[in-house]
């Protein structure tokens, strides 16, 4: 599943209802690659995350 910024103009508790829902989406299996801006989004501690700065990855 490919989610472009969920957390986009959504209020806390939509956003919370939101990433609860990916992750258990991820927790049945589904592979979800999540695009986002900023920090915003809460990332699982076991999920695996690539960071891009100018278009290179830095992390």
């Amino acid at each position: 599943m490919l989610v472009d910024e969920p957390a986009a103009h959504l209020d806390a508790a939509s956003t919370a209802s939101v990433l609860q829902l990916l992750e258990q989406f991820a927790v049945a299996g589904v592979t979800v690659i999540v695009a986002s801006h900023g920090e915003s989004v809460g990332v699982p501690a076991r999920a695996r995350t690539i960071r891009l700065d100018n278009g290179k990855l830095v992390e």
